[in-house]
């Protein structure tokens, strides 16, 4: 098991043999294809796998890919859906005035930081915003306890925070698309302040995976 770009520089190192005989390859989080950044390094990494491995079965997942019939077909599987899910996601899509964002966001951080899993852990939330500055200014402006989280900090600020939201400490983090580089966290409840990520409108496979970030963990 590793990161795509771990077992990428293995292999390209000349290093395949580590790995002994490969039966199953499972690629998680398949939809990555798609990434600007990672997506290159993914389809090289799965075509030097079958080099290596002509004769291994190969498992893709993804919860949360767009469009499944295609990915199959581009990659030569068979689709297999499952669809049940053992804790149900309820989505819904609040206004306000900007001034109340803050206010409005509390109320819902206070109440699902009020309530006890049947592991009587308390329930967290990730607000997600639209750039650094933001984070900062968001979690010091909600009247709970919070925590901006971003690239921007150092590691040991990112390791502090993640420390105290996963021991329950830490009612809610404010981050950017940072969560999207392979960090997870035990949260119940997913808040996006803004329809956009940075510069761009978030995509209907950006709040899937960003979502499940949260309620996954």
């Amino acid at each position: 098991m590793g990161t795509y770009e771990g077992i990428d520089h293995m292999l390209r190192s000349g290093n395949a043999d580590f790995l002994g005989k490969i039966g199953t390859v499972v690629v998680d989080e398949v939809h990555t294809l798609e990434d600007q950044e990672r997506g290159h390094r993914l389809d090289g990494l799965i075509g030097r796998l079958r080099y290596v491995a002509p004769e291994a079965q190969f498992i893709y997942l993804s919860a949360t890919v767009a469009n499944p019939e295609g990915y199959a077909k581009k990659l030569g599987a068979q689709l297999v859906r499952y669809e049940h899910r053992p804790v149900p996601i309820d989505r819904h899509l609040l206004f306000c005035q900007e001034n109340e964002k803050a206010k409005l966001i509390s109320q819902l951080a206070k109440e699902e930081y009020s309530m006890l899993s049947s592991k009587k852990h308390r329930g967290q939330t990730i607000v997600f915003t639209n750039s650094r500055r933001n984070c900062h200014k968001l979690a010091g402006a909600l009247s709970i306890r919070a925590a901006p989280y971003h690239a921007g900090l150092s590691q040991y600020e990112r390791k502090k925070v993640e420390t105290r939201f996963a021991k329950g400490e830490l009612p809610v983090i404010v981050t950017t698309a940072a969560l999207a580089a392979g960090v997870d966290f035990p949260a119940s409840q997913v808040i996006f302040e803004s329809l956009a990520m940075g510069i761009d409108w978030i995509s209907v496979q950006d709040f899937f995976a960003d979502e499940r970030k949260g309620r996954e963990a």
